[in-house]
């Protein structure tokens, strides 16, 4: 006679257990007024929910990050490093980060002109400058024009102003402006 046999293993359930949390990128660079988003990295046995919440560094609520992991940095945020944690739902002791460096948006603060006033002759020309201070990379280029709507007083790209010989006497205003903003 046959006997049937069947052979039971018994093994122990995986306790549900996070073993690590990790963001993705690490660090990234936000410009004023930017987004980037994250990604949490969870590792998780026994079925354990691989969710995550997530929280901001910034105080001011400049730097924020969505439920999803978007960080948003406002406009008027203070450049420096801030830190974005995604904390694990099951194990508030299993954290990730990220450093954030926010850097400031390319502007212009200012533009100035030298020299400031000029006395140019009928058909003299007289070098002009634009001193331009930039925060953020942005481009120091000027465009030049002059307030003579006949020609005669002209400025080209680099600042260079033409009187004519003809030119009417009288005060004109050569200005420059940024290409940024």
């Amino acid at each position: 006679a046959f006997d049937n046999i069947t052979l039971i293993n018994i093994v122990t359930a995986p306790i549900p257990t996070v073993n690590s949390v990790s963001v993705n990128p690490g660090t990234a660079s936000i410009v004023q007024g930017g987004s980037e988003q994250l990604t949490a990295n969870v590792t998780a046995v026994g079925g354990a929910a691989e969710t995550v919440s997530w929280t901001s560094s910034d105080v001011s609520g400049k730097v924020t990050v969505s439920a999803s992991g978007l960080v948003t940095v406002a406009a008027d945020a203070v450049p420096g490093n801030y830190t974005i944690t995604a904390t694990s739902t099951v194990d508030g002791s299993k954290t990730g980060t990220a450093t954030i460096t926010v850097t400031a948006a390319p502007a212009i603060t200012s533009v100035a002109v030298t020299p400031g006033t000029a006395s140019v002759v009928q058909g003299g020309s007289e070098q002009l400058a634009a001193n331009v201070t930039a925060v953020g990379g942005a481009a120091e280029t000027v465009n030049w024009t002059s307030s003579d709507t006949n020609g005669k007083v002209t400025v080209d790209a680099n600042g260079l102003v033409t009187v004519a010989l003809d030119a009417a006497l009288g005060d004109y205003t050569i200005t420059a402006t940024s290409t940024v903003n």
